[in-house]
């Protein structure tokens, strides 16, 4: 039986083409089928991002739909570039409820990586979001960016090189942040008015400052409060401040490990710093940033606030980074030798009890179990009769509320 060469041929291409499945789409092709698909997507659907490394010249956004994911082929598998992009203002912007956004890496973003606004029960897990021409100001601000959300959890995430934050997670309730790792950013981790907050099991070394708490005037949520840190790495964060100056991170002076700013019934414990030049962790009522505020409803003091069984570790002495006025005032303090802990000394004059001149103990500042160097340094003096003694802050708090979901 003589085979037709022709027909062997056809077979062949045929068993090749099958083999190799659908042609690959192009990045153009591929952004518009995941925009209309974000579109068109029902309730419970999945968006599936397939392997390959694509450049996207506009963002993608989704809008009012439930219980989608979104889902990459995994962490440097599905790999999307925003370097060229012309429109939008962030790589994905999500309104939705339910969202899951999972498994892939974006780069070189001129705005935020992922932005979730206003939404409910929000997951974003294994994503890794990279500037990758190095730590500069012309960055975008935040790698992951959730704001006014209500029930996040953000887990097994990569954060490298934002000029604010890597995480940010700002105004919102029930949040849990775990087991994430941020470097080279201007600050690890930020919570801004946040409430029902856990943060732990995360590693932030090699930013500007590590973790940070703040609340913050002129903004929808006025206050948060009830917010655990813990079980952290902190090392290493002594990279320089290339953040906007004239945003609130451009107070912040490089080698900040942890920062409590204005916050309320914060628990920082069983963390674990080390090689910090500026200090370890600071507890500072807004007053200390010398910025001015308008916002009537705006509570600036820093109000129980409980620091306990963390592990400082010893350190070489370091200057601390005077290019920013607060690191400034530590090294005209300390020289190169500050504090790993340090106290404002700023405390709200209502709170006193007249008769007693004592403080409830849910407003007080509390500092126990930390085997560290501490200071008051007594800012409302000028910075006179600073006091090294632990004396008045050997108290306990209870734990703060944890979040009431997880997502």
């Amino acid at each position: 039986m003589t085979i037709n060469p022709k027909l062997l041929g056809i077979a062949a291409a045929a068993m090749l083409l099958a083999s190799c499945g659908q042609p690959k789409l192009t990045s153009e092709e591929l952004h518009k089928k995941l925009q209309e698909e974000m579109i068109a997507v029902q309730e419970g659907g999945t968006i599936e991002i397939p392997a390959g490394t694509y450049e996207f010249t506009s963002e993608l956004s989704m809008r009012d739909v439930k219980n989608v994911t979104i889902k990459g082929a995994g962490i440097d598998k599905t790999i999307i570039n925003f370097g060229k992009q012309t429109e939008g203002a962030q790589g994905f912007y999500i309104k939705a409820d339910g969202v899951t956004i999972c498994d892939m890496t974006i780069q070189d973003l001129s705005g935020d990586g992922i932005k979730v606004h206003q939404s409910k029960d929000v997951t974003m897990r294994n994503i890794k979001v990279e500037w990758t021409g190095g730590s500069s100001s012309a960055n975008g601000a935040y790698a992951l960016y959730p704001v006014l959300c209500d029930g996040l959890l953000i887990e097994k995430c990569e954060l490298y090189n934002a000029s604010d934050a890597g995480i940010y997670t700002g105004q919102s309730r029930n949040v849990i942040l775990r087991d994430n790792y941020a470097s080279m950013n201007v600050q690890g981790i930020a919570i801004e008015n946040c409430s029902f907050t856990e943060v732990y099991n995360n590693t932030c070394e090699g930013n500007a400052c590590g973790i940070a708490f703040y609340n913050l005037p002129d903004l929808i949520e006025k206050q948060g409060s009830n917010v655990r840190i813990h079980d952290n790495i902190i090392r290493n964060n002594n990279h320089d401040n290339f953040g906007n100056p004239g945003a609130i991170v451009g107070v912040l002076p490089g080698g900040t490990a942890s920062f409590i700013l204005a916050g309320k019934n914060i628990e920082m414990d069983h963390n674990t710093f080390s090689n910090h030049k500026t200090t370890s962790t600071g507890i500072v009522s807004y007053q200390l940033t010398e910025r001015p505020w308008e916002d009537s409803l705006f509570y600036p003091f820093s109000t129980g606030i409980y620091v306990h069984d963390n592990v400082y570790e010893e350190q070489e002495p370091m200057l601390p980074d005077t290019t920013k006025r607060l690191g400034q005032l530590m090294a005209s303090l300390f020289g190169a030798e500050s504090p790993h802990i340090v106290y404002d000394g700023i405390f709200d004059p209502a709170l006193i009890d007249m008769e007693t001149m004592s403080i409830a103990p849910e407003n007080m500042i509390c500092i126990k179990n930390n085997n560290t160097t501490f200071c008051n340094i007594n800012a409302p003096s000028n910075f006179e009769d600073m006091s090294t003694e632990l004396d008045g802050f050997d108290c306990e708090l209870p734990h703060p509320q944890t979040p009431k979901t997880e997502s």
